[in-house]
């Protein structure tokens, strides 16, 4: 816990600090969010021990032990006995913020039914996009083969959601409540903006972009300040989780948002990965059978535009002929091949 030790948190908790442990304690809070989530979530153990009569005796005891630990103190001086008296002291405080937190847990599962936070979870499938709005009046647009976890309407202050796949999002400021976003290996901190994550498990990248505001991102592994991103409107976040690399670049708002209102935009993309997004969009197979044009370069821009429409300029910009599939009367695949010498 860095220069921070249970000792110093267990005396700041019970107001006995100097003004200089306090201040050591502030500065190691304000570190990083890591650190701030770690005391909230003991000051919340510690404040519900406070309300019972077993975690009161156990503070009493705690504090006879350093009672008593300095009254022998005055009677030994040797170097053994201080080094005795530091780990007494730091296992005497482990002792009674392990006594809080199993009774606070013991409290937690008594009275689970009636304070459970019960997560709401939304899934998209292929075809099919969502507008979740929050309890502080967040708005969030999921696109499809997405999934989104976040609290319920009751919940106004745990402003926290979890996301797998791809969505917009339109946060209400709120400066005492960040609101964080958990995707991949990131966290993204925001107070009020509006930016686009783009988390597919099946993607070698992670697209944070951010459409206006600001938002701090970092790994949820979080060692150092200097692992935070900072971006500023018109910034995009690129990861690659496999290499544990990152970069910032300026990026086309269309392009990363326009999905959201049925536009895609495509500016030189591999026609393997427009394909990935025409599945997503319309939930629809799309297959190409000559791996050679699986990295074509496709410019485009279809606004509100049917599969057929897109199919057919796809057709004309690689000179590919295609094929629809049906089961009943729902168009299940679309295949792409090469025509043949004799045009058939």
């Amino acid at each position: 816990m860095d220069n921070v030790n249970w000792e110093l948190l267990v005396k700041y908790l019970s107001d006995e600090c100097r003004d200089d442990e306090k201040n050591i304690v502030r500065e190691w809070i304000n570190a990083r969010l890591e650190n701030k989530n770690e005391f909230d979530r003991l000051k919340k153990i510690w404040d519900s021990s406070e309300k019972k009569e077993d975690s009161t005796n156990a503070v009493s005891a705690y504090k006879k032990v350093l009672e008593g630990i300095e009254l022998t103190e005055n009677s030994v001086k040797n170097k053994r006995f201080k080094t005795v008296k530091k780990i007494t002291m730091a296992a005497a405080a482990l002792l009674i913020v392990s006594s809080a937190v199993f009774l606070y847990e013991m409290d937690y599962f008594r009275s689970k039914p009636a304070n459970e936070i019960v997560w709401n979870e939304k899934i998209t499938l292929p075809g099919e996009k969502a507008l979740i709005t929050l309890a502080d009046g967040s708005r969030i647009t999921l696109n499809s083969a997405s999934k989104l976890k976040y609290s319920p309407k009751n919940q106004k202050n745990k402003r926290e959601v979890y996301l797998e796949g791809e969505a917009f999002f339109d946060v209400v400021h709120d400066s005492a409540n960040p609101f964080i976003v958990y995707s991949s290996n990131l966290i993204t901190v925001d107070l009020g903006t509006k930016f686009n994550i783009n988390s597919f498990p099946e993607e070698s990248n992670v697209l944070i972009s951010l459409v206006e505001g600001k938002v701090e991102i970092f790994k949820r592994d979080l060692k150092t300040e200097n692992s935070v991103v900072e971006l500023q409107p018109e910034q995009q976040l690129v990861y690659i989780p496999g290499k544990e690399t990152a970069k910032v670049r300026n990026f086309d708002i269309l392009q990363e948002t326009g999905w959201k209102d049925n536009i895609l935009k495509f500016e030189s993309e591999p026609l393997e990965k427009v394909f990935v997004k025409l599945e997503r969009a319309f939930g629809i197979e799309f297959e190409l059978k000559d791996n050679s044009f699986s990295k074509f370069k496709i410019t485009g821009n279809f606004k509100n535009e049917k599969y057929s429409t897109i199919c057919e300029a796809l057709k004309r910009l690689t000179k590919l002929n295609y094929k629809s599939i049906k089961e009943g009367n729902t168009i299940k695949k679309v295949i792409f091949y090469k025509q043949s010498a004799k045009g058939g």
